[in-house]
């Protein structure tokens, strides 16, 4: 049976038998949507985002690395492991860079996981604290 309400102004309301029911599930199946963007979509999109903004500055950060600084060397070869930049990494860990060892050892790990976990050590004897983290944690 139907349920008739009267509003504040004299209106007659009439809620139909089972329309809670429905209003639930389309709650329901509208909060399942929310949480499949927000643990799905977003993250990708966030991503692509990065990935965007990483786009806009690498040609200058190409200038910078092949003039022969450092940091833009690390970021490039972070950022692009294929863009061969990762090669130049060798000589930086040979000036005892711990950035540089870290990059490496993620570069290498999956052929090479000795050399990635001896980069993790050297890198934190250097104090890099995501080395320490990593060694804490995983321990040979």
């Amino acid at each position: 049976m139907d349920q008739a309400f009267m509003s504040k102004d004299g209106d007659i309301i009439v809620v139909k038998r089972g329309s809670a029911k429905k209003l639930i599930m389309v709650l329901l199946a509208c909060s399942v949507v929310v949480f499949l963007v927000v643990m799905f979509v977003r993250p990708w999109a966030d991503q692509l985002y990065q990935q965007s903004l990483d786009d806009e500055i690498k040609n200058d950060m190409v200038v910078l690395a092949d003039s022969g600084k450092s940091a833009a060397v690390l970021w490039l070869a972070e950022k692009y492991p294929d863009s061969g930049y990762i090669t130049q990494l060798d000589a930086l860990i040979d000036q005892g860079v711990a950035q540089a060892m870290v990059i490496k050892a993620r570069t290498v790990y999956k052929f090479d996981p000795d050399r990635a976990y001896q980069l993790m050590v050297q890198a934190a004897q250097e104090g890099d604290a995501q080395a320490v983290w990593f060694l804490k944690n995983h321990q040979q």
